[in-house]
């Protein structure tokens, strides 16, 4: 959320002004009722009235919500970093639509009439949906007239089609501009996707427009594959403002073509599927779950590690799961998850690190090391690497504690916005667990069993750095019952893996023992869904950064 959107649900009348110290709004004080004195930032949402004597209220904007009665919701500049994508502009004007796409789309049932009130135009033999956003011309998808064929300008923007001509009272989306166009057919005005089912990218871009609507109603095709994006999209919307329409055919179109009638179609939308929370449910709900579970063993191998033999021993990272990483101090825990993360990136992942103990900049920069496999580079080497992973991870701008219930508010905007789907939480001391109970370790307890059902509910992996009692040695070797406090915290964790890094005088002995001339070695202590425990062994690489698997 922004401040402006805020105000402007909340009604205010306001008129903005720009200083040195950024832009805000000046409107009638909410406390006082003095017209001009009071004055919000549309920054950061703090907020004075400058009547000191007779008023001079003053505070953050989470306070100005609580003054206005409403739950607090964290600006979207408060919960963390994202590397913004540079998109392109469409390089080539689109034609006004011509009498052989008409036909065409007539031939589909759609009158010229009702093509006018759209953005449609022709490039070479193809039509041409131009989509907009804020009046803006952003992309411009191509369809086929002699072939079921598709594409969009590429590094364009992905944004819901036609959104500018949709009232803010309920939103209609379909999966295809033509299906949005046989809509219109009947009187209803809907968007589409830009897409398909396949693509989700339009829900970060339109995340602001898509906060608007109290209501969405999703039109998609009645098959398999649309109803699957559904459900996908419902997870990231909100199941308490989706609704699912169910058509009597495969589209839109195919309805419009087949003379369905528009007060069956009305009907559809009166019938259309609501999502409670139904968690109790009979055990044959389960049945084709169950079987596919029975079926398909593949199905419990997660994304792969970055090394094999790490892979060989989880079987791959799950959804669903929670894992702890433990190690002494300086054994490298963060530098082996970065560096995992950078493998879950290149796998398709997007993720989302709180490194709480030490800043971005920071993190970003060993990061960059490990990317580039090297600790030389210029500044356009930086900045393109930076642009290379704009659009898969995402960082908490938090350092030090960060309280519970704002690390998981931030994880789930970040789920539901961008499609996150793999946390980092370096460590669990930075999280304040502080509540009304004197039971700390009733409170970790409490935090990780927040984060099994977290990684249950949005399908996602969530990494937990956390830190070992203290022993009398930095040599001495981390057991998963070594972790700082509750016992709980490995217990309800999925895997546990301790990081352990051989000092040079350990070394020294070990090659004397005809040892392996390890590093370090990652143990895997726990594996919830195989059973499987096991060791692999590493060398640290100095100029990448990076953990190599020991090779005889």
């Amino acid at each position: 959320m922004t401040v402006r959107y805020y105000l402007n649900s909340k009604g205010f009348q306001y008129a903005e002004s720009s200083n040195a110290s950024g832009s805000q709004a000046k409107m009638p004080c909410p406390s006082c009722g003095d017209k001009s004195s009071f004055a919000i930032s549309l920054d950061n949402g703090a907020y004075q009235c400058f009547r000191l004597n007779k008023c001079g209220i003053k505070g953050s904007f989470t306070e100005f919500q609580n003054m206005l009665g409403d739950k607090p919701i964290f600006l979207d500049s408060d919960k963390f970093i994202k590397l913004t994508k540079r998109y392109k502009l469409p390089g080539e004007e689109a034609e006004p639509v011509n009498s052989k796409i008409k036909d065409y789309l007539q031939k589909r049932g759609i009158s010229a009439i009702t093509v006018d009130r759209f953005d449609v135009g022709y490039l070479g033999d193809s039509m041409v949906f131009q989509y907009k956003k804020n009046k803006k011309l952003v992309n411009h998808k191509y369809r086929s007239l002699t072939e079921k064929k598709f594409w969009k300008e590429k590094d364009c923007m992905s944004v819901l089609w036609n959104q500018d001509n949709i009232k803010p009272d309920k939103l209609i989306i379909t999966e295809g501009e033509i299906d949005a166009m046989s809509l219109a057919e009947y009187g209803i005005n809907a968007v589409s996707l830009p897409s398909g089912a396949n693509d989700l990218t339009w829900i970060e871009n339109d995340w602001d427009y898509l906060e608007a609507f109290k209501t969405i109603y999703l039109v998609f095709d009645n098959d398999a594959a649309g109803q699957k994006a559904v459900s996908d999209v419902v997870n990231r919307l909100g199941i308490w403002k989706c609704k699912n329409v169910i058509l009597p055919y495969k589209d839109a179109n195919e309805c419009l073509v087949k003379k369905v009638t528009k007060g069956e179609i009305a009907e559809c939308f009166k019938k259309a599927i609501t999502y409670d929370l139904s968690e109790l449910k009979t055990c044959i709900n389960f049945t084709d779950e169950i079987i596919d579970y029975k079926n398909n063993p593949s199905k419990l191998m997660g994304v792969t590690a970055s090394h094999y033999e790490l892979t060989k021993i989880i079987q791959g990272w799950r959804n669903e799961e929670v894992s702890i990483w433990t190690g002494q101090n300086s054994s490298g825990k963060s530098t082996f998850l970065s560096q995992e993360i950078l493998h879950l990136i290149e796998e398709g992942k997007k993720v989302c690190v709180g490194s709480f103990e030490m800043p971005p900049r920071k993190y970003l920069w060993w990061l960059l090391k490990q990317y580039n496999q090297t600790d030389f580079m210029n500044d356009d080497i930086v900045e393109k690497s930076l642009d290379e992973l704009s659009l898969q991870l995402y960082v908490v701008d938090i350092l030090g504690v960060i309280k519970k219930d704002k690390l998981l508010e931030i994880m789930e905007f970040a789920f539901r916005k961008y499609g996150v789907d793999v946390f980092v939480i370096d460590s669990l001391m930075k999280v304040d667990l502080s509540s009304n109970s004197n039971e700390v370790l009733g409170e970790q307890k409490k935090f990780v069993s927040g984060l099994k059902d977290f990684a249950s509910e949005y399908k996602s992996h969530i990494h937990l750095v956390a830190h070992p009692r203290k022993s009398n040695s930095d040599d001495d070797q981390v057991g998963k019952t070594d972790v700082a406090g509750s016992g709980d915290i490995t217990n309800l964790a999925d895997n546990v893996f301790v990081l352990h890094r051989f000092s040079d005088e350990i070394k020294q002995v070990r090659l004397k023992q005809s040892k392996k001339d390890y590093d370090a070695m990652l143990i895997v202590k726990k594996n919830r869904e195989h059973g499987t425990t096991g060791i692999v062994g590493y060398q640290f690489n100095v100029k990448s950064k990076r953990f190599n698997v020991y090779k005889d």
